[in-house]
């Protein structure tokens, strides 16, 4: 009987810490996500803000970012499947690859545009993840970030009106 105990409270604890890994990873993505659609705006510098975004993919799924960003869509989507993560991480990481694909393009790269575009949507339809152009909007992130738990304006950045 002490053994099924251990058993739970160590599955508990499993959860907790689980829960608390995928907080932190939702708060970076959020957080770069907001920080991303301040440069692109008001620094208009779409470069840098797709930057920051692609590196925040990479340390949010804990892969080679030089590796994975450059797999095709199907290549990268299979990847992430393989690491089992969070269906909801991978769809603050679809919207991430979107936003990318957005800052990409306006920043004169329609290749790395194309190809972060064909991933975002090739992650969300392995995760099952509802993706199109409106789910970037300021109005879908902050709606994303509440649906997690976490407080839009809390994230200590706020999007210009």
């Amino acid at each position: 009987m002490l053994t099924s105990i251990w058993e739970y409270g160590t599955q508990r604890g499993d959860n907790v810490l689980t829960q608390d890994y995928l907080m932190r990873m939702f708060m970076q993505l959020a957080a770069a996500m907001k920080e991303s659609l301040l440069r692109a705006r008001g620094e208009n510098d779409p470069r840098v803000a797709a930057d920051m975004l692609d590196a925040a993919i990479s340390d949010a799924t804990e892969m080679d970012g030089g590796l994975l960003l450059c797999m095709a869509p199907e290549s990268m989507a299979a990847m992430l499947r393989l690491s089992q993560p969070d269906p909801q991480l991978m769809e603050y990481v679809s919207r991430s690859l979107l936003l990318s694909s957005r800052y990409s393009s306006e920043a004169g790269d329609s290749s790395i545009a194309a190809l972060r575009r064909g991933q975002a949507y090739a992650v969300a339809r392995a995760f099952g993840v509802d993706l199109d152009e409106s789910s970037v909007s300021q109005q879908e992130l902050d709606a994303l970030f509440e649906r997690s738990g976490l407080d839009p304006n809390a994230l200590g950045i706020s999007a210009p009106q």
